[in-house]
Protein backbone atom coordinates (compact mmCIF):
# COMPACT_ATOMS: atom_id res chain seq x y z
CA UNK A 1 0.00 0.00 0.00
CA UNK A 2 1.05 3.05 -1.33
CA UNK A 3 1.65 5.91 2.13
CA UNK A 4 0.52 9.54 0.59
CA UNK A 5 2.29 12.84 1.96
CA UNK A 6 2.43 16.74 1.18
CA UNK A 7 4.97 15.26 -1.64
CA UNK A 8 3.11 12.68 -3.36
CA UNK A 9 3.90 8.63 -2.94
CA UNK A 10 6.25 8.18 -0.17
CA UNK A 11 6.97 4.43 -0.94
CA UNK A 12 7.29 4.71 -4.64
CA UNK A 13 11.42 5.01 -4.88
CA UNK A 14 14.01 3.47 -6.44
CA UNK A 15 13.30 1.27 -9.71
CA UNK A 16 9.49 1.60 -9.38
CA UNK A 17 9.65 5.01 -9.47
CA UNK A 18 11.92 5.01 -12.65
CA UNK A 19 9.84 2.54 -13.83
CA UNK A 20 6.86 4.98 -14.00
CA UNK A 21 8.76 7.88 -14.92
CA UNK A 22 9.88 6.01 -18.31
CA UNK A 23 6.26 4.46 -18.97
CA UNK A 24 5.03 8.19 -18.61
CA UNK A 25 7.74 9.77 -20.43
CA UNK A 26 7.20 7.14 -23.29
CA UNK A 27 3.18 7.80 -23.70
CA UNK A 28 4.50 10.67 -25.17
CA UNK A 29 6.50 9.22 -27.79
CA UNK A 30 3.86 6.80 -28.10
CA UNK A 31 1.41 9.50 -29.07
CA UNK A 32 3.52 10.96 -31.35
CA UNK A 33 3.61 7.69 -33.54
CA UNK A 34 0.29 6.85 -33.00
CA UNK A 35 -1.13 9.80 -34.37
CA UNK A 36 0.77 9.50 -37.31
CA UNK A 37 0.19 5.68 -37.58
CA UNK A 38 -3.81 6.43 -37.50
CA UNK A 39 -3.64 8.80 -39.86
CA UNK A 40 -2.72 6.77 -42.55
CA UNK A 41 -5.64 4.72 -42.10
CA UNK A 42 -7.71 7.74 -41.40
CA UNK A 43 -7.07 9.20 -44.81
CA UNK A 44 -8.26 6.77 -46.55
CA UNK A 45 -11.50 5.99 -45.38
CA UNK A 46 -14.76 6.43 -47.58
CA UNK A 47 -16.15 8.14 -43.96
CA UNK A 48 -12.68 10.61 -44.15
CA UNK A 49 -12.96 11.53 -47.82
CA UNK A 50 -17.19 11.75 -47.62
CA UNK A 51 -16.65 14.46 -44.78
CA UNK A 52 -14.09 16.31 -46.14
CA UNK A 53 -15.46 16.87 -49.72
CA UNK A 54 -13.28 14.30 -51.32
CA UNK A 55 -9.99 16.22 -51.07
CA UNK A 56 -7.13 15.31 -53.14
CA UNK A 57 -4.18 13.77 -52.54
CA UNK A 58 -2.06 16.99 -52.23
CA UNK A 59 -4.67 18.43 -49.69
CA UNK A 60 -4.24 15.01 -47.94
CA UNK A 61 -0.73 14.91 -48.04
CA UNK A 62 -1.10 18.61 -46.58
CA UNK A 63 -3.44 16.93 -43.89
CA UNK A 64 -1.19 14.96 -42.74
CA UNK A 65 2.26 16.92 -42.98
CA UNK A 66 -0.19 19.67 -40.87
CA UNK A 67 1.10 17.35 -37.65
CA UNK A 68 4.67 17.57 -38.08
CA UNK A 69 4.52 21.35 -38.52
CA UNK A 70 2.86 21.77 -35.62
CA UNK A 71 4.82 19.53 -33.68
CA UNK A 72 7.98 21.50 -34.66
CA UNK A 73 6.53 24.37 -33.63
CA UNK A 74 5.65 23.22 -30.35
CA UNK A 75 8.78 21.73 -29.80
CA UNK A 76 10.71 25.04 -31.28
CA UNK A 77 8.35 26.83 -28.18
CA UNK A 78 8.98 24.16 -25.76
CA UNK A 79 13.21 25.19 -25.94
CA UNK A 80 12.13 28.48 -24.83
CA UNK A 81 9.21 28.01 -22.33
CA UNK A 82 10.30 24.74 -20.24
CA UNK A 83 13.11 26.53 -18.35
CA UNK A 84 11.14 29.37 -16.93
CA UNK A 85 8.29 27.10 -16.65
CA UNK A 86 9.93 23.85 -15.63
CA UNK A 87 9.43 20.65 -16.71
CA UNK A 88 6.49 19.29 -14.91
CA UNK A 89 4.54 22.36 -16.41
CA UNK A 90 5.38 22.40 -19.14
CA UNK A 91 4.35 18.96 -20.05
CA UNK A 92 1.32 19.78 -18.73
CA UNK A 93 0.40 22.46 -20.71
CA UNK A 94 1.61 19.82 -23.81
CA UNK A 95 -1.32 17.62 -22.75
CA UNK A 96 -3.53 20.39 -22.27
CA UNK A 97 -2.72 21.67 -25.69
CA UNK A 98 -3.21 17.95 -27.20
CA UNK A 99 -6.42 17.38 -25.69
CA UNK A 100 -7.82 20.76 -26.93
CA UNK A 101 -6.50 19.34 -30.76
CA UNK A 102 -8.03 16.39 -30.05
CA UNK A 103 -11.21 17.76 -29.35
CA UNK A 104 -11.00 20.05 -32.49
CA UNK A 105 -10.00 17.03 -34.39
CA UNK A 106 -12.82 14.95 -33.41
CA UNK A 107 -15.41 17.64 -33.67
CA UNK A 108 -14.39 18.71 -36.99
CA UNK A 109 -17.34 18.28 -39.83
CA UNK A 110 -15.24 20.44 -42.69
CA UNK A 111 -11.30 19.81 -43.47
CA UNK A 112 -10.00 23.77 -42.41
CA UNK A 113 -11.14 22.65 -39.10
CA UNK A 114 -9.80 19.46 -39.28
CA UNK A 115 -6.07 21.38 -40.23
CA UNK A 116 -6.48 23.42 -37.58
CA UNK A 117 -6.77 20.54 -34.74
CA UNK A 118 -3.74 18.89 -36.72
CA UNK A 119 -1.36 21.57 -36.11
CA UNK A 120 -2.96 22.12 -32.35
CA UNK A 121 -2.97 18.78 -31.83
CA UNK A 122 1.06 18.65 -33.28
CA UNK A 123 2.11 21.39 -31.12
CA UNK A 124 0.86 19.54 -27.81
CA UNK A 125 3.15 16.29 -28.96
CA UNK A 126 5.64 18.71 -29.70
CA UNK A 127 5.74 20.24 -26.54
CA UNK A 128 5.25 17.11 -24.98
CA UNK A 129 8.26 14.89 -27.15
CA UNK A 130 10.79 17.69 -26.43
CA UNK A 131 10.40 18.16 -22.85
CA UNK A 132 9.78 14.26 -21.41
CA UNK A 133 13.40 13.25 -22.91
CA UNK A 134 15.04 16.10 -21.00
CA UNK A 135 13.11 15.54 -17.94
CA UNK A 136 13.38 11.90 -17.69
CA UNK A 137 17.43 12.19 -18.01
CA UNK A 138 17.64 14.76 -15.18
CA UNK A 139 15.77 12.26 -13.23
CA UNK A 140 17.06 9.11 -14.19
CA UNK A 141 20.68 7.38 -12.68
CA UNK A 142 23.18 7.72 -15.52
CA UNK A 143 23.42 4.08 -15.77
CA UNK A 144 20.13 4.25 -16.93
CA UNK A 145 19.43 7.30 -19.27
CA UNK A 146 20.49 5.04 -22.50
CA UNK A 147 17.91 2.27 -21.73
CA UNK A 148 15.39 4.68 -20.97
CA UNK A 149 15.94 6.76 -24.49
CA UNK A 150 15.83 3.27 -26.48
CA UNK A 151 12.64 2.26 -24.52
CA UNK A 152 11.09 5.80 -25.96
CA UNK A 153 12.09 5.74 -29.47
CA UNK A 154 10.67 2.03 -28.95
CA UNK A 155 7.25 3.05 -27.89
CA UNK A 156 7.54 5.53 -31.05
CA UNK A 157 7.99 2.88 -33.29
CA UNK A 158 5.40 0.71 -31.52
CA UNK A 159 2.62 3.73 -32.03
CA UNK A 160 3.23 4.13 -35.72
CA UNK A 161 3.00 0.04 -36.31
Amino acid sequence: MFLLNKTGLEALKGIPLHALITSCCSAGFLLFGYDQGVMSGVLISNFFLDTMDNPSTLMLGTIAALYDVGAAAGAIAAAFSSEPMGRKATLMLGAFILMIGAIIMGTSNERIQFMVGRIVTGVGVGYITSVCAVYQSEVSSQVARGWNVCVQLTTLLVGLM
